[in-house]
């Protein structure tokens, strides 16, 4: 091969291949032995490597956009050398001709100068293209790359494509936005009315006069853009939104084009009312041995506006008087959703038929939703149902040929059947012609004595109006007939609201829960009184459904578990075969669960969601299952938390009554409760996530024990409380008057009473002070609080003696009251080292609480560095259990602690049950008493319940308060 003539490649950037031909003839020509260099093109740019901003990566339908992009494309050379790009734009012009410009060369044939290139894998990008491509035509564009000898091929090239795009400015019209559910405004300053709201979906119909609109983006009480709506030709769309909270509320709303651009954002606000309170109630506060609990349900008050009064003949009891054209009675916001169907029904005597006259009504924006009343053009007795909220409605009437006999009590029952899309007015019990019509949504207050019609008030009533009753379904003609003769209906669904005008407050009809087999009322609850449930033939029931289960609901208690072994039902409501629902406790998964079967069927699919939290025995907690009929999902809350939400597509209204403590299951009753059940309550809506954390907030702390300890008459110091649980002194214990914190030098105490000032003062040996029983139930949240006093500074352990036996108790609580083993809880001083002729003795509070009074107890403890406060030798000291939270917690002197030397908080705290006293200046630990304190121990307060961070530090404050109110 000596001397044979070789190629070479002079790869050289910015040099072309003719130089590179050049370079190679010359070298063969010299004879010279010479390397082969051989370069491969670079790659072919994938579609997924071009992208393009404003834009997205290549497509090859048409992005559009509202500006000229930005291009990116990552290229790569299988050589690995350095490379650069060119970028190409074609378009059709206005003969159809393909124009086609070099974006970043200038032409084709012209390579990118080396000063561009870049190493291969790298990101190019290139500015917007300068040229004029027409807005709205579509574009397409492409790149390739150059090694400085050849060409890649094009990003298009075979079976690729170029990447499109179109492009387009415009000014879009603000979007426009109504509603009929929450009515409001656009204008800060415009009318917006309360509507009744929270917990009830509204539909709000966004708009726009521009045609390019395709969608509209909102956001609720947020910024638009949060969710989106397509639209054609910018089409009114409705969004249906939830609100959480009563107030003021907004939507936020933008249109968009195709090409991206956007109108002005737009914000309606609107105001809304609480939710409507519960559909029935049972406190279950009922004393021992009783059968039935009552049940109540919340209040519908009215408003009574001009000459209205209460107090006139009824036609039962007393009525409400209307004999003013100003007269009138009002609720606040709705009383029921119209197009559900419904009934409504009154006693109406008219003094004036010169005119029509409107015994009730429903209202809307425009027009009431439904008028029941008097129409003087026909002079009959009539349900009137305008068909639009709008000044082109229709008005659809039912109307009686009974006679209208002023001066003559009339009953009066209209009833719209959603099913059958038919309005029926009854008269005395009978049933005129029925009319086809469809309600619309009228969602403003219920009105007595007149009615909403083209926006301004009309047919005010003239007479007297008792006894109102309205439904949230169609009543059967068998019904309308009882309640006419026996003033009441017995059978399916009760009354949503009874306004019997003896008052001017109306509630939803109630039935009673009658217990059977083993339940235990007048039991200790969660607030008041429980009933007590064996866990195998104890339940309690009503005779008629509750709540319509097909539409959504909700429905809640605080329950307590006595067994984790089995599954067990706390609320449910019966169907023909299952129960509708189930709240309760599942084993398997150990978790409550939410449970809906899919239909009233043997076999039928559960729709379930399940708590994350554990489930322990023996505790309070809140559970509340929530179905959302529009959203198509159950919520399981837990104490007020609420997991994941589950799909529930199927729900099915269950005609059977209430079961407390069982449900039905493929036609037999099971999984009967265990355990305690209190405050049951049921509503017919989605209570909302801050709703729920208010039902289930903890009850106020209420005061279970309060020592003074100023005396000691008899040797007992007494209890303030009502508990009157009194410490009795024991060993070296006595009441001092000159060691006190807690007082004013009057020899009058906090209560009123003539007790002079003092302290207990222990000994450090055997002085103590201990209640004869515990003022507490430990396994639910508590407090304890009190001052101790140290006048000779920190305490020194002796030598000679372990650190462990200086420590002292300053207050527990024993666990068993017969055989104590350990103390519940026990706060103490804990020494951490001896003093010395350089460093003085020194400790930390501490809060210990084992897990069990028997040998082996794991203890929790928390500590808290110890300092001095404002008070001299004196230190503020308190235990908090929180319950709900698991955590025990020890403030010195009103103040948590969370630094490197001390923690004052452990969290996974579960006490046991302690039935022995409360002691003062030493503890029980593994069957023996000690850690007797020394010094002075003042004011002691304990709380059933969590005492708040501030009602702390003002007790730390050392004021003196009365027992009755406290801090």
């Amino acid at each position: 091969m000596l001397g044979a003539a070789v190629a070479v490649l002079a790869l050289e950037a910015g040099i072309g291949m003719p130089q590179a031909s050049a370079a190679a003839g010359e070298a063969a020509s010299s004879g010279a032995l010479t390397a082969v260099v051989v370069n491969t093109p670079p790659a072919q740019p994938a579609l997924a490597d071009l992208t393009m901003s404003p834009g997205s990566v290549c497509q090859t339908e048409p992005v559009r956009i509202n500006r000229l992009p930005q291009l990116s494309a990552t290229l790569s050379d299988p050589d690995g050398g350095r490379i650069g790009a060119q970028f190409a734009v074609s378009w059709p012009d206005a003969t159809g001709k393909l124009v086609r410009q070099w974006w970043s060369t200038g032409a084709e044939d012209a390579p990118p100068p080396s000063g561009w290139f870049e190493g291969s894998g790298s990101v190019f990008t290139e500015p917007p293209p300068p040229a004029p491509i027409p807005q709205g035509t579509t574009a397409g564009w492409e790149v390739r790359a150059w090694d400085g000898v050849a060409w890649g091929p094009w990003s298009s090239a075979g079976t690729s494509t170029r990447c499109r795009f179109a492009w387009k400015t415009a000014t879009l019209a603000d979007p426009k936005v109504t509603s009929a559910d929450y009515p409001g405004s656009t204008d800060l300053f415009g009318s917006q009315p309360w509507t009744i709201g929270v917990g009830r979906y509204g539909a709000i119909t966004v708009g726009s006069d521009s045609s390019d609109v395709v969608t509209y983006r909102w956001g609720f009480d947020t910024s638009a853009g949060i969710h989106e709506v397509a639209t054609r030709k910018g089409e009114p769309r409705t969004i249906r939104v939830l609100p959480t909270t009563e107030g003021g509320h907004f939507l936020s709303v933008r249109a968009f084009d195709a090409y991206g651009n956007g109108s002005r954002p737009v914000t309606y606000r609107f105001n809304v009312l609480q939710g409507q309170p519960e559909r029935a109630s049972w406190a279950l506060d009922e004393g021992s041995g009783v059968a039935e609990a009552a049940g109540s349900g919340g209040s519908y008050p009215l408003n009574l506006g001009g000459h209205a009064a209460l107090g006139a003949a009824g036609h039962s009891g007393t009525a409400l008087s209307l004999t003013n054209e100003d007269s009138y009675a009002e609720s606040q916001g709705a009383a029921l959703d119209l197009q559900e169907g419904f009934t409504v029904s009154a006693w109406a005597k008219v003094d004036d038929l010169s005119h029509s006259r409107t015994v009730l009504s429903q209202a809307g924006t425009y027009n009431s939703g439904v008028v029941l009343g008097y129409d003087a053009s026909s002079g009959k007795w009539a349900l009137r149902l305008p068909t639009t909220d709008d000044s082109g409605a229709s008005v659809v009437a039912s109307a009686s040929d009974a006679p209208v006999v002023p001066g003559r009590w009339t009953h009066l029952v209209g009833m719209y059947d959603a099913g059958d899309k038919t309005a029926t007015l009854y008269v005395d019990g009978t049933a005129a012609p029925a009319a086809s019509v469809t309600a619309f949504n009228a969602r403003g207050n219920l009105e007595i004595g007149r009615q909403w019609n083209g926006g301004a008030w009309a047919e005010p009533w003239s007479g007297a109006i008792d006894d109102v009753r309205v439904w949230d379904r169609a009543v059967s003609a068998a019904q309308v007939t009882r309640l006419h003769t026996t003033g009441s209906v017995t059978t399916r669904l009760p009354a949503k609201v009874v306004w019997s005008l003896d008052d001017a407050t109306g509630r939803p009809e109630t039935q009673s829960v009658t217990f059977h087999g083993g339940v235990e009322t007048g039991q200790p609850g969660y607030t008041g009184k429980a009933a007590v449930f064996d866990g195998a033939a104890g339940y309690g029931d009503t005779s008629r459904e509750v709540v319509n289960t097909a539409r959504s609901f909700s429905v809640g208690a605080w329950v307590k578990l006595a067994d984790t072994s089995g599954d067990h039902a706390a609320l449910s409501q019966s169907g023909h075969t299952d129960g509708a629902y189930t709240l309760g406790y599942d084993h398997e998964r150990k978790a409550w669960v939410f449970r809906l079967p899919a239909q009233d069927a043997d076999g039928a699919d559960a729709q379930a969601v399940y708590s994350t939290v554990p489930v322990d025995a023996g505790e309070w907690n809140h559970l509340l299952g929530v179905y959302d009929a529009t959203a198509g999902q159950i919520t399981l809350y837990v104490n007020g938390q609420a997991g994941p939400p589950v799909a529930a597509s199927s729900a099915w209204q269950a005609t059977g009554g209430l079961q407390l403590g069982r449900t039905l299951h493929q036609g037999g009753y099971r999984d009967y409760w265990k355990g305690a059940l209190d405050d049951v309550r049921l509503f017919d809506r989605v209570v909302t996530a801050p709703e729920a954390q208010k039902l289930a907030a903890p009850k106020p702390p209420s005061v279970a024990g309060r020592w003074m300890l100023n005396s000691a008459p008899d040797g007992v110091t007494p209890d303030a409380s009502p508990a009157k649980l009194g410490a009795t002194l024991s060993g070296g214990a006595r009441i001092d008057g000159d060691q006190w914190v807690v007082g004013d030098f009057n020899g009058i105490n906090a209560d009123g009473q003539e007790e002079p000032d003092g302290g207990l003062v222990l000994d450090g040996v055997d002085g103590y002070a201990a209640t004869a029983a515990s003022p507490l139930d430990t396994t639910q949240s508590f407090t304890v609080a009190g001052w101790v006093g140290m006048p000779t500074g920190m305490p020194d352990c002796p030598e000679g003696k372990a650190l462990a036996d200086c420590d002292m108790t300053v207050l527990s609580l024993q666990g068993n009251g017969e055989h104590p083993y350990n103390s519940v809880f026990t706060l103490r001083w804990h020494v951490m080292g001896r003093g010395d002729a350089e460093n003085a003795p020194w400790g930390v509070w501490q809060v210990e609480m084992p897990d069990r009074d028997a040998p082996g107890a794991v203890r929790a403890v928390a500590t808290h560095s110890f300092g001095f406060g404002g008070f001299g030798p004196w230190t503020h000291l308190a235990v908090v259990y929180d319950a709900a939270r698991d955590q025990l917690r020890l403030y010195v002197d009103g103040q948590l602690q969370n630094s490197p030397d001390a923690v004052s908080t452990v969290d996974g705290v579960k006490p046991f049950a302690g039935t022995g006293g409360l002691q003062f200046g030493r503890n029980w630990s593994e069957g023996v008493a000690g850690e007797y304190f020394a010094g002075p121990i003042d004011d002691v307060w304990v709380y059933q319940g969590v005492l708040s961070d501030v009602k702390i530090r003002v007790l730390s404050s050392s004021a003196d308060f009365p027992t009755e109110t406290g801090p």
